[in-house]
């Protein structure tokens, strides 16, 4: 650190874009950080969620309803038979 301090002031053409170069790989690291602590939140909140719809659908198929879970995309459709139920 201290050679930092005494070279800036003969070579500011070359310690500024060092300085600069050094600055970018620390912008990505800590990036990648505040993505994977929001990852790690959002996998808590997902997991809360889970449980919590589980229970209800458990409890919705316990009275014989049909109960679509909420947040899903439906990527696959049921065609309802004779009866009119899917």
């Amino acid at each position: 650190m201290e050679y930092a301090r005494l070279s800036y002031p003969k070579w500011p053409v070359l310690t500024c874009p060092a300085l600069a170069g050094f600055g970018c790989p620390l912008t990505i690291v800590s990036g990648i950080l505040i993505l994977a602590f929001i990852g790690f939140v959002l996998l808590g909140v997902i997991f809360v969620l889970d449980v919590i719809f589980c229970i209800m659908a458990a409890v919705k198929a316990g009275r014989g309803e049909l109960w679509k879970y909420p947040l899903t995309i439906p990527f696959l459709k049921a065609k309802p038979d004779s009866s009119g139920t899917a």
